[in-house]
């Protein structure tokens, strides 16, 4: 997203933020519904755009921003979703990036404003706030969402009920989710929930596999290599999503062999192939490709 489209998307949110309280409720609704479908459709921009400092700073002003609007129209379960969707991607893209790179004793690179002693908690915190708005557009349609996916004996039977129409709020979810699992493995609370990052991404794939990319399979990636087999881990399910996601998105998208490498990889030691796999990443031709910040 370029410097004059952050301003201008910004400036319209400060807009919309002091007419609320300058028009009837149901004027205010439709203005914040009718923003919302021009911020969604310019989040394609920021998929092109590599500075991440400059998301750094542009992407928890939209936050904070979209927050005080939500509060003129709390049930507005698109909003709820981009919500989840900043949070999350952020959490990802950028901070746990940055959390990685300096637990592992390199330099990030990328200037957050997050104290390094604070990062592991901040990670985990975007990560929580994202399934928080996700699960709050999930009860927006569907009866009791939250009391059901509390409770396992419920959690499959709902989810599966879930129909095309609930995708984006139950993708976010598993996304948001899985992050905060991952950074919370001493958390019993959180491992409590992981198996409901796997229901969600599994009726994902099966609803709408093409959805935001196809990351579903990454998700699930994720899910069965960073587990041992005892926890419900499997590498050659990881593998399958692996493959899975190169069909969806094509074999010059990377990602996915990060993932791949930093996950099963290093958990098997497996040092050869590590350093082939990931010598091979930065040798991918940009050009022509849409997802820059993915790239990045």
């Amino acid at each position: 997203m370029k410097p004059r489209l952050i301003q201008l998307l910004s400036s319209l949110l400060v807009l919309a933020v002091l007419l609320s309280g300058a028009v009837s409720c149901s004027p205010r609704k439709m203005m914040i519904r009718e923003l919302v479908g021009m911020l969604e459709d310019g989040l394609p921009a920021m998929e092109q755009e590599d500075d991440l400092h400059l998301l750094a700073k542009a992407i928890p002003a939209h936050i904070k921003l979209l927050e005080t609007v939500l509060a003129s129209d709390p049930r507005n379960s698109r909003l709820l979703n981009l919500l989840s969707r900043l949070y999350g991607g952020y959490a990802f893209a950028l901070l746990e990036s940055v959390w990685e790179t300096r637990h592992l004793g390199a330099p990030s690179g990328v200037d957050t404003g997050i104290p390094e002693d604070q990062l592991a908690d901040t990670v985990a915190r975007y990560y929580q706030s994202g399934a928080e708005y996700a699960l709050r557009s999930l009860e927006v349609r569907p009866p009791r969402a939250r009391t059901q996916l509390n409770r396992l004996s419920q959690s499959a039977d709902f989810i599966r009920a879930l129909d095309t129409r609930d995708v984006p709020a139950l993708f976010w979810y598993g996304f948001n989710l899985g992050g905060a699992v991952r950074h919370q493995l001493d958390s019993v609370e959180a491992m409590a929930k992981a198996h409901l990052v796997e229901k969600a991404m599994a009726r994902v794939v099966e609803l709408n596999p093409g959805y935001n990319h196809g990351n579903a399979y990454l998700v699930l990636l994720v899910y069965h290599a960073s587990r041992p087999r005892m926890m419900g881990g499997s590498p050659d399910q990881a593998r399958y999503y692996r493959q899975q996601y190169h069909q969806t998105r094509g074999s010059a998208e990377n990602l996915g062999d990060v993932l791949l490498a930093r996950y099963i990889l290093v958990r098997q030691q497996d040092k050869a192939a590590f350093v082939k796999l990931l010598a091979a990443v930065p040798q991918t031709p940009a050009a022509g490709r849409p997802f820059t910040l993915m790239d990045r």
